[in-house]
């Protein structure tokens, strides 16, 4: 039945836009220096604070999200093959899963090394504060009440995820198409922003079975599956897009608003 839907779609998939494809890897490498803007902390003095609430809190912010999103429409580009779903899990255990527990074990070797130094300089046995019982999961990022041993793997483990559920998110992308989104996204607000941060509930909405995740990478699919129902003119494009950074910057950074509202508005932004 999945098979008959997606074969509807099938004019607009397999082959991507040579305009799509550049836009795609100049984007790629913009966001990846994003990503590491976003873990370099708030540096001292009025122009690294400006820097902090400009770029880190209101610009940097959007690349987590593109990446599900062109994760989601890369794999939505083959869905009308057979067998496509077994392809995308063989293609995503060599490129994502195993490339994510060899960093979180080399990372782990690193972290025992130093935690065994520190206990012998302060007298303690060489193994204490090592991880204990089911934590040590997380030095493979599947423990599932926590970030992984090496946190920004919490984003490979979530995009996983996406992967393994994939059938789903194409099926309600083609039968519900927006209203799939918006029912998403209210899902991923509400959880970034009702739910107690760094508790197992937050854990499992937010960085395991990210509901945020979900949504861009639905996002991705939808775009690439449905690709008439979005298009706009290029100003209405450039307007979005100027609000989408004064939003943030003026709400969220300005004007210090907390309470939930700032994570609320970057969302929408």
């Amino acid at each position: 039945a999945l098979y008959r839907i997606v074969s509807l779609f099938k004019p607009y998939m397999n082959v991507i836009n040579p305009s799509v494809s550049v836009r795609l890897a100049k984007m790629s490498l913009i966001c990846a220096v994003m990503v590491v803007g976003l873990h370099v902390g708030r540096c001292a003095g009025a122009a690294g604070d400006m820097f902090f609430q400009v770029f880190v809190r209101g610009l940097f912010p959007i690349a987590v999200p593109f990446f599900f999103l062109a994760s989601g429409y890369l794999l939505a580009k083959n869905v009308e093959d057979r067998g496509w779903y077994g392809t995308a899990l063989l293609k995503r255990a060599k490129t994502v899963f195993i490339p994510m527990v060899l960093v979180g074990v080399l990372f782990a070797i690193f972290e025992i090394c130093l935690t065994v130094c520190a206990n012998l300089i302060a007298g303690r046995e060489w193994y204490e504060n090592f991880y204990q019982g089911w934590e040590w999961l997380r030095v493979v990022s599947i423990y599932p009440f926590d970030y992984p041993g090496m946190r920004e793997l919490w984003f490979l483990r979530s995009l996983l995820i996406c992967v393994l559920i994939s059938p789903i998110i194409v099926w309600a992308v083609c039968r519900m198409g927006i209203a799939y989104l918006i029912a998403t996204f209210i899902a991923s607000a509400y959880a970034e922003t009702m739910i107690k941060a760094y508790t197992p509930s937050w854990h499992l909405f937010c960085t395991i079975f990210s509901l945020r995740g979900i949504f861009w990478f639905s996002v991705g699919a939808y775009l690439k599956l449905v690709p008439n129902r979005l298009q706009l003119s290029s100003n209405i494009c450039k307007l979005m897009g100027a609000l989408g950074l004064v939003v943030p910057l003026a709400i969220c950074n300005v004007f210090e608003i907390g309470g939930g509202v700032d994570r609320i508005m970057r969302n929408f932004a």
